[in-house]
């Protein structure tokens, strides 16, 4: 780029030239069961002291965290984390709705930075709590600490007893991805995508009045830390999803994870009438990566058919007999997307 400026006497030469690359296409984000997606960098209401009265809900359901209390608010940082802002919680909260109601499953995606090791000289502290999620008959003080005084992590999202684990190898006084899946046959807890703690051994439950930030009254202090983003999906997600909303936040917030490289672009896509109902598409490909689908009536409108982990073939059914279809199809990772190849027509 270069700029002129200009005025009725004239124009100047030009600037010196600037140059951008634009980054590559991330991984689409998964919205199918997302029961809330808190961003610092979207949807913040402060008061007059740049505290947070209302954390807008960005899922489309309106599960905002909010705090009417002017004294328990925590602070919005602008450009602390890769440049976006954070929400400070200094033993600070914010409230939330019902955001799991009648969900037998979840998994819970949160970027912070935390307290590396509890304060000493607080006597009766077990730990810095992150939130309350646990099941709702989850005794008060057994757990969620992120850390205790041990420096371990006590989790109880999801489930109505606490497990203990060692974090694996991720400092969370830098940023971190924080990541529990919570179902009838899995808990497992990730810290940048490394796996610090699983079980299939799990009972799931969800309390109705959960709390950022919360403390487990006499047994802790709150999180202190600062959280950037959250999601939280009403389900466990498939590897292929996990990876997409890892690759999102990972590349937002320059997170110490390694991402592959971009995807080969598929090639010799072709697509064959296999009857007048049933279309067979065909590309070459790696079997380590995703790829996307599409179909057109037009080549304007297009609608995704199938989302693929790895295979390179697909075969579509159900078709209107006599009529022309056009197809496209581009590969997927977390290190982005090929952009889409085709179109190629059947009949």
């Amino acid at each position: 780029y270069q700029v002129v400026a200009g005025t009725l006497g004239g124009t100047s030469s030009e600037s010196t030239v600037a140059t951008v690359t634009t980054p590559a296409n991330a991984a689409a984000l998964p919205t199918a069961g997302m029961r809330l997606r808190l961003r610092a960098d979207a949807g913040v209401q402060t008061d007059g002291y740049g505290n947070v009265s209302e954390w807008s809900d960005q899922s489309g359901i309106g599960n905002n965290a909010i705090q009417t209390d002017a004294g328990s608010r925590p602070t919005l940082i602008p450009a602390a984390m890769n440049g976006f802002p954070i929400v400070r919680f200094q033993n600070k909260q914010l409230l939330l709705s019902n955001v799991m109601a009648g969900a037998t499953a979840g998994e819970v995606f949160v970027v912070l930075r935390a307290a590396n090791t509890v304060a000493p000289g607080v006597p009766y502290f077990n730990g810095y709590s992150l939130w309350r999620f646990s099941a709702e008959n989850a005794p008060t003080g057994s757990g969620g600490f992120f850390p205790d005084t041990g420096g371990n992590i006590i989790e109880d999202f999801g489930r109505s007893s606490p497990v203990s684990f060692v974090n694996p190898s991720s400092p969370i006084d830098q940023p971190v991805l924080y990541n529990v899946v919570s179902s009838a046959t899995e808990w497992t807890a990730r810290l940048n995508a490394v796996v610090a703690y699983t079980t299939s051994s799990n009972t799931v439950g969800f309390r109705s009045a959960p709390v950022l930030g919360a403390s487990q009254g006499f047994y802790s202090s709150g999180f202190q830390g600062d959280i950037a983003e959250i999601i939280i999906y009403d389900h466990s997600l498939m590897e292929s999803e996990r990876r997409s909303v890892v690759g999102y936040l990972t590349k937002k917030y320059a997170l110490l994870i390694s991402l592959p490289t971009p995807p080969t672009t598929p090639t010799n896509f072709a697509g064959v009438a296999l009857s007048s109902t049933k279309v067979a598409l065909s590309w070459g490909g790696s079997s380590n990566q995703n790829y996307n689908v599409e179909r057109s009536l037009d080549g304007i409108t297009w609608q995704a058919i199938a989302n693929l982990n790895g295979n390179t073939s697909y075969t579509d059914t159900g078709l209107i007999a006599a009529t022309p279809y056009s197809y496209r199809v581009k590969a997927v990772n977390d290190g982005g997307d090929t952009g889409f190849v085709g179109p190629v027509t059947a009949v």
